[in-house]
């Protein structure tokens, strides 16, 4: 069951949405140009970095900081990549045009940055870096929850000798998404898995994403003007 389209969404290509897919997919190719295995450490989350920046704040000449941000725009290959912006192409459109251009991208930084404080805490002292928009986009899943709760996906399901083309309501779906990553966290805190997929911050993004939403969603009701008489 892949999903096509939100029919929430009134535009399926919005501005801010198609910036941060454009960015992400142009830097790849860079990171193979350039040293993979170093842009991963430079660039990525590493989590004894932020838990020490003292010791590494000047580690190659980057903020360690920074790399809250910059781990978001880079991923360990094209499917990692390719699947992460096409799940952003279905699903951000109908939260920018909810929220608008700027406050869609506050929401999406802010969620990529508490999934990875998240990431931090849970694993403390790793050396190996973190990458890619999963946290951010995980936000935006967990708003798209709260926000549009009776939104309905069109989805295709390829078949023997066809493809059958339904529709799901979303609820179903990212129900499913969070259980999914639900499991995999603790397969993986069982298995003792210090890499691979960060399940976890996963999870940390769509539920902060389904309490960011509202907020950044709120509107103050307009004051009614008051008439003096004449």
């Amino acid at each position: 069951m892949i999903p096509l389209y939100d029919r929430a969404a009134h535009d399926r290509v919005t501005d801010a949405n198609t910036a941060l897919v454009m960015i992400n997919l142009l830097i790849l190719p860079l990171e193979y140009i350039t040293n993979f295995d170093g842009v991963l450490h430079r660039l990525g989350l590493v989590p004894e970095f932020l838990i020490h920046p003292l010791s590494y704040a000047n580690y190659d000449g980057l903020l360690v900081f920074a790399t809250l941000i910059t781990s978001m725009f880079i991923h360990a290959g094209a499917f990692h990549v390719l699947l992460n912006m096409y799940v952003l192409m279905v699903f951000g459109p109908a939260l920018e045009d909810y929220l608008g251009h700027v406050r869609y991208l506050l929401f999406y930084f802010i969620s990529g940055i508490c999934a990875g404080l998240f990431a931090i805490y849970f694993a403390a002292g790793s050396m190996i870096p973190i990458v890619g928009a999963s946290g951010a986009i995980a936000g935006v899943l967990g708003a798209h929850l709260i926000l549009f709760p009776r939104a309905r996906l069109r989805t295709v399901l390829p078949l023997l000798v066809t493809l059958k083309f339904f529709d799901v309501p979303s609820i179903i779906y990212l129900m499913l998404w969070f259980g999914l990553q639900l499991l995999g966290a603790i397969r993986s805190a069982e298995a003792g898995a210090s890499g691979g997929i960060a399940f976890a911050p996963h999870l940390a993004g769509f539920m902060f994403g389904m309490m960011l939403g509202p907020i950044m969603a709120w509107r103050p009701a307009a004051r009614k003007r008051r008439v003096r008489p004449t």
